[in-house]
């Protein structure tokens, strides 16, 4: 009997080194975890100019399991931007989520690895980490209006010296134009109501151009450009250009 549990116990005593040797693979199971919070940067489209942060709520965080290329599972963050992998074994991690490049504005969301290693019962803390995206110029809260009237002049005026006005109405139903920051075209362009009244609304921050037609009185071109210029530093901001004036031979 004696021999017998001497046997056991050698046969233990070899086993035992293997047994500490051998590890779980990473994945779920273990007493570790990995958590963090998430936070949005935005910007105008051209990341010229930063408009705001807040939490990142409902933004999809991915984990990888050790040196598989697929993803292993992915959470979705809390209202705070939170999230939280639970129950992992030892070993290493990757942390994925998708971020708009800042130095490359134009180009789709890439991946933001962060790669975490995992000792037993650790609780690993990220802290904030940021995530950039970009808000179209319409995607605001400001607006931009005015009022456009129209000076007719007689037909007997002579260009510059002798001009004599008919009379000065609304302009009605004539196009206006707004360019937001260094677009190269229009954004939009919308028609003056019935009292020469126009507005442009959902504006993010940014500096903006608005401008109309006028007839060229010298006749050296058709039409010339009546431009105002105006910034917007906030959300819910109004800024009123007042009387803007086109002429009219």
């Amino acid at each position: 009997m004696r021999s017998s549990k001497l046997l056991n116990l050698a046969i233990l005593f070899t086993i035992l080194p293997f047994l500490f040797s051998c590890t779980q693979d990473e994945g779920y199971g273990g007493t570790s975890s990995i958590i963090g919070q998430v936070y949005i940067k935005y910007y105008n489209d051209d990341f010229s100019l930063f408009l705001y942060e807040e939490p990142a709520g409902d933004e999809e965080v991915y984990i990888v399991f050790g040196d598989e290329e697929a993803s292993g599972d992915n959470v979705n963050t809390t209202y705070t931007g939170d999230f939280k992998f639970d129950y992992l074994f030892p070993g290493s991690y990757d942390i994925v989520f998708y971020s708009l490049d800042t130095s490359r504005p134009y180009l789709d969301e890439q991946p933001v690895v962060l790669n975490v290693s995992l000792d037993r019962e650790e609780d690993r803390n990220l802290g904030i980490q940021y995530i950039y995206k970009s808000k179209d110029w319409d995607e605001g809260s400001s607006t931009i209006r005015g009022q456009i009237f129209l000076i007719n002049y007689k037909s007997e005026s002579i260009w510059p010296d002798y001009m004599i006005v008919k009379d000065t109405s609304y302009a009605q139903d004539i196009d206006v134009y707004l360019v937001y920051g260094s677009h190269l075209q229009y954004d939009e362009r919308i028609r003056t109501m019935d009292d020469g009244s126009f507005a442009f609304t959902n504006l993010i921050p940014g500096n903006y151009r608005i401008f109309v037609y006028s007839e060229d009185l010298s006749g050296a071109t058709q039409y010339q450009v009546v431009e105002r210029t105006a910034t917007i530093s906030d959300d819910m901001q109004l800024i009123d250009l007042g009387i803007i004036y086109t002429e009219k031979l």
